[in-house]
């Protein structure tokens, strides 16, 4: 096994090639464009349920976008706006901003959003802080539990494999 661990190699085929192009369009501001290639994915790979489930965030998100422009820009601030933010800042790697993001999601009233706390889980395995990533998830799973299948078969959440804690959690909800 300790070869499997180490850098992580790009997924291939076509959905990934799609998705790249969705969140190169995304990046560069183009909602539309990248709504086309989500729809697209959504259409063509119905049943990668991983990658579709980033898939529908990212059409949701570019639909309010394409209309909405850049947060802080135009309309009120709320807690699925700063969500939203947070996953596109996870996305881009800048994990800190994305933290920032989602707990002004919490604060404004997202404490009730099991997908809020599973994206500081996320954001938080990522950057290596186990504990916090086990303490968010067990927040996601207690108030959705189908966190926690998705978290058996999420790439975010791989480095919290080898934790116990981790796979109680997966097994009994923690």
């Amino acid at each position: 096994m300790a070869g499997s661990k180490g850098k992580k190699e790009k997924p291939t085929g076509e959905i990934y090639t799609l998705y790249e192009q969705a969140m190169k369009a995304i990046h560069g501001k183009a909602y539309a464009d990248a709504l086309k290639v989500l729809t697209r994915i959504e259409r063509e790979f119905p049943g990668d349920t991983e990658v579709l489930a980033r898939v529908r965030t990212f059409q949701r998100i570019c639909r309010k976008l394409d209309s909405t422009g850049e947060p802080g820009n135009s309309g009120p601030e709320t807690a699925e706006r700063h969500y939203d933010w947070g996953v596109i800042h996870h996305n881009n790697g800048r994990f800190e901003e994305a933290l920032r993001h989602f707990e002004r999601s919490v604060d404004l009233g997202g404490r009730d959003s099991a997908h809020v706390y599973y994206a500081m889980a996320a954001t938080l395995a990522r950057q290596g802080k186990g504990r916090a990533a086990l303490d968010q998830l067990k927040k996601a799973i207690e108030k959705g539990p189908e966190a926690r299948y998705r978290a058996s078969h999420d790439p975010d959440l791989a480095a919290l494999s080898d934790h116990d804690e981790f796979r109680k959690l997966l097994r009994q909800g923690g």
